[in-house]
Parts: C-alpha cells; sequence; structure tokens
C-alpha cells in the first residue's frame, strides 16, 4: 500500500475524509452517551458526580460555537496561506462541530476544508 504523500491528493482528501467520517462516530458517541442521556440526568442530581465539571465545561464550550469558531478559523488559514494542514484541521473539527450543535459556523468550515484539499 503505497503512503499518502504530496504527489498522491486523492489519497490525502480520502484519509481526510475517513479521519472525518471516525471523528463524526466519536461525537456522536460523546453527544449521545455523555451530553444526553442518563450521564446528563446524573448532572442534574443534588450532589452530581465528579466528572459533571468536565461535561459542564464541554457543553459550555460548545454553546459558545468553539467547535465552529476553531474550524472556520481553520478553514479561513487555510484560504489564505494554502496549507492542506489547516484545510484538514478544518474538515476535522468541523465535522466535530457538526454533530455536537455547532452547524452554522462548522458546516462553513467543513466546505472551506473540502475546496482547499481538493484544489492543488
Amino acid at each position: 500500500m503505497a503512503a499518502v504523500t504530496a504527489e498522491r491528493p486523492g489519497g490525502l482528501l480520502i484519509a481526510s475524509v475517513v479521519a472525518a467520517l471516525v471523528v463524526v462516530a466519536a461525537a456522536l458517541a460523546v453527544r449521545f452517551l455523555v451530553i444526553e442521556g442518563q450521564m446528563a440526568q446524573a448532572c442534574i442530581a443534588m450532589t452530581p458526580p465528579s466528572w459533571c465539571a468536565a461535561r459542564n465545561s464541554l457543553v459550555q464550550f460548545f454553546r459558545a460555537e468553539g467547535f465552529g469558531y476553531a474550524a472556520l478559523a481553520a478553514g479561513i488559514l487555510a484560504h489564505l496561506f494554502g496549507g492542506r494542514p489547516a484545510a484538514i484541521v478544518a474538515l476535522i473539527v468541523g465535522a466535530a462541530g457538526l454533530v455536537l450543535y455547532n452547524t452554522g459556523l462548522a458546516s462553513v468550515a467543513v466546505l472551506l476544508g473540502l475546496l482547499r484539499l481538493v484544489r492543488r
């Protein structure tokens, strides 16, 4: 199997999309196992478990559009400076943002990342 290099931009695009799909699966697990469901109910209790502080910090991060802004910044940097690594970051963080309630900014970032990845 050939390594993904700069000479094979199609391979880089495919690898980036696969990585984004893995991140989507992980974000779905976080969304439905940590943010929603029984874990959320446990954090409402009078004496919440110690891990609720980390969960609440994550909730505050995506309520402030953290994933969306980070992905959008990476997408803009990718277009301004022509960097594929920034485009990959925009794609991957944007994919997480799409699942974790930051759909507006994250969708633009995913589009910017994909557009940059297909350009030579």
